[in-house]
């Protein structure tokens, strides 16, 4: 009996594709550890593997789950989203610094795992959740894009006045700049913090607080690794720097958000905002080319997962 014919060799490109969605998902995986590490590392300063707080770890997880869920659902149905919205009162810091980086933290790991299984062994028990959660993850994906556009363009409040109150812009921006600085202020004066801002504003700012705790360490930590000027690479990137954080101080106080007294408090929330927004901007301009990137994928994975059911098609 003729032996059967050996099976084709894949060409370049196949071989190409195959690599490039290795490399994503072994990117995936490892992106999604990163997040279990900070959740790990925030589980041991909120000392939640006490037997004493397993029922609120619980709670929170709760929560999260909610919160995550929400989220992921609001494409689909806003009526469901807002059903499974946690209260405000319950997105305490237990849940957005420890459950919530876990959560997506399984999410990225079990897409990776999911899709390498899926180029390794084919099945359809590996290709059908794989597909399953790569659409969830891309439609949510598209909606957070969608909102750090939205929320990368509020930065500016110079247009305020121009707006009707109640309008949907006008709110958007007056509830983005009046909600972080409450915020930032109680915190601030609740841990009895001070800050001295150099002149420099590429240099670290300067804070101590008097309350030796998790929540001030993580303030001292963001206020001087994070809010300064760390993408400014010419003189006049950080003369645009400076000029937003002068027209934030003033525009809150024309707002009536900020005191009339400007405090050191205020120009480091200002220095703060206007970092948060280089960031955002960043984020704005490389996530399209990330979604494509994850939806090309996501193809590959789905080709190699039905190639071999496509080879055994009859030809016509």
């Amino acid at each position: 009996a003729a032996a059967p014919p050996a099976p084709a060799r894949p060409g370049p490109l196949v071989l190409l594709a195959r690599v490039y969605a290795t490399f994503m998902h072994h990117f995936a995986f490892s992106f999604g550890c990163l997040f279990f590490i900070q959740a790990l590392q925030t589980g041991s300063e909120l000392s939640l593997m006490e037997g004493a707080e397993v029922q609120g770890s619980f709670h929170g997880m709760f929560q999260a789950l909610r919160l995550l869920m929400a989220n992921i659902l609001m494409p689909f149905s806003e009526t469901v989203a807002v059903a499974l919205f946690p209260p405000p009162d319950a997105l305490e810091l237990r849940v957005l610094a420890f459950w919530m980086p876990l959560m997506l933290g399984g999410c990225l790991c079990s897409s990776g795992l999911l899709g390498h299984s899926t180029l390794r062994y084919r099945r359809p028990v590996f290709l059908l959740p794989y597909v399953l959660l790569s659409v969830l993850l891309l439609v949510w994906e598209l909606e957070v894009y969608k909102i750090i556009r939205q929320v990368a363009e509020v930065e500016d409040l110079a247009e305020l006045r121009a707006l009707d109150k109640g309008s949907k812009l006008h709110d958007m921006q007056y509830a983005m700049y009046e909600a972080p600085y409450k915020a930032f202020a109680a915190v601030y004066s609740e841990l009895k913090c001070s800050a001295q801002a150099p002149v420099d504003l590429r240099r670290q700012v300067q804070m101590t607080c008097a309350e030796d705790s998790f929540e001030g360490k993580m303030l001292q930590f963001a206020a001087q690794e994070f809010c300064r000027a760390r993408f400014a690479e010419t003189p006049q990137q950080v003369t645009d720097f400076k000029r937003r954080v002068e027209a934030c101080q003033a525009q809150g106080r024309d707002a009536k958000i900020l005191p009339a007294k400007a405090q050191p408090r205020e120009l480091v929330f200002c220095r703060c905002r206007a970092a948060v927004y280089d960031c955002l901007r960043l984020i704005n301009s490389c996530f399209s080319l990330f979604w494509c990137g994850d939806l090309l994928c996501t193809w590959i994975v789905l080709y190699f997962g039905v190639e071999q059911n496509l080879a055994k098609m009859p030809s016509q």
